[in-house]
């Protein structure tokens, strides 16, 4: 690390980074306790960070946090001001950041090379009407690949210095590391919840079963079955793993980055099942071969075990399976099951 930085820096910097890495504020993200030392180890008028959240007319403010002005104001002009703007606004990609302004530092002089002031004019407009001093802008986008995460900077009267890049620089890294920690905590709370409500709205008993045959999350009537009889429960999970699901169990393999293969098992009623595919046929005008091959489809069942199962050959299943997909709207197995299940509570 060059530019000057001395002991004290170092010091100062180790104490930033441990404190991102320690930081335990609930749903508060670590910014909010960041930028006020931020701010000060790098002399700004004023500090800024903001993450944003895409919508289906352009983006949004998710997070604004700061120092040295109005925040609550500066808040809502710039929230209003990227309001219903897709990209070209921000100096930057904001739904992929540009590989050259990834997780980098650049000051005023460096990003006007990037991007001509003109083209900046609307966000130069929106700082002055915060309040920000636009002699020079010191910022990264902090992001996760191409993703962005934060945008996190300042701005002050005077130039930057040397010594003040490189320590922004040197806190980069730990920023992005808080920074993807926290989205994916949020995310899998959000997942956590979404995979529950979804699992309870399935009328059947469902299971989310680990490699190790360990049932890591059952709805309500997953649980009405272990209480009736466990043992048999767990032989049928165990055999549908195995590759020999009974009759109306379907098993779809999960995969999650990083984490061991788990399957999502679901316990149907035959029942309910030729109900459901009556449906399914009739909303998707299915033929009545299309709709043999969906009731084994659905099952987890794959081409070549149907066409064994139907008696036919293999390319007549795949074209009933192709035609299945394009009359169900959807581009996969997968979604196609998914789609298939939810007519229950359509």
């Amino acid at each position: 690390m060059g530019g000057g930085v001395g002991v004290r820096d170092r010091r100062r910097l180790a104490e930033l980074t441990r404190g991102l890495a320690e930081w335990d504020g609930g749903s508060e993200s670590a910014l909010t306790a960041f930028l006020p030392e931020f701010h000060s180890l790098l002399g700004m008028d004023q500090s800024f960070s903001y993450k944003l959240e895409e919508t289906n007319k352009g983006f949004s403010v998710s997070y604004l946090a700061g120092a040295g002005f109005d925040v609550p104001r500066g808040t809502k002009a710039f929230d209003q001001f990227i309001r219903n703007r897709l990209t070209g606004w921000a100096g930057f990609n904001a739904i992929a950041p540009e590989p050259t302004q990834r997780n980098r530092v650049l000051n005023w002089t460096e990003l006007c090379k990037l991007q001509p002031s003109a083209s900046n004019a609307g966000l130069i407009e929106i700082y002055r009407r915060i309040g920000f001093r636009e002699d020079d802008q010191i910022r990264s986008v902090i992001c996760d690949g191409a993703s962005l995460l934060a945008w996190v900077g300042g701005f002050r009267s005077e130039r930057f210095t040397e010594r003040e890049t490189a320590l922004f620089a040197a806190m980069v890294p730990a920023l992005e590391r808080r920074l993807r920690m926290e989205r994916q905590l949020a995310n899998a709370e959000l997942c956590s919840a979404s995979l529950t409500l979804i699992l309870e709205n399935v009328a059947a008993a469902a299971f989310i079963v680990s490699s190790q045959y360990s049932i890591v999350h059952t709805n309500a009537a997953g649980r009405l079955m272990l209480a009736s009889d466990r043992a048999k429960t767990f032989e049928r999970i165990d055999q549908c793993i195995r590759g020999g699901a009974p009759i109306g169990w379907t098993v779809l393999a999960v995969a999650p980055r990083g984490v061991p293969g788990h399957h999502v098992i679901i316990a149907s009623d035959p029942d309910r099942d030729e109900a459901l595919v009556a449906i399914a046929t009739r909303r998707w005008a299915l033929t009545g071969a299309q709709a043999s091959v969906l009731k084994l489809l659905v099952l987890g069942n794959a081409n070549k075990t149907i066409a064994a199962e139907l008696k036919r050959s293999l390319g007549t299943i795949e074209l009933h399976v192709t035609a299945i997909l394009r009359k169900a709207n959807v581009d996969s197995r997968a979604a196609l099951i998914a789609r298939y299940w939810s007519l229950r509570f359509s």
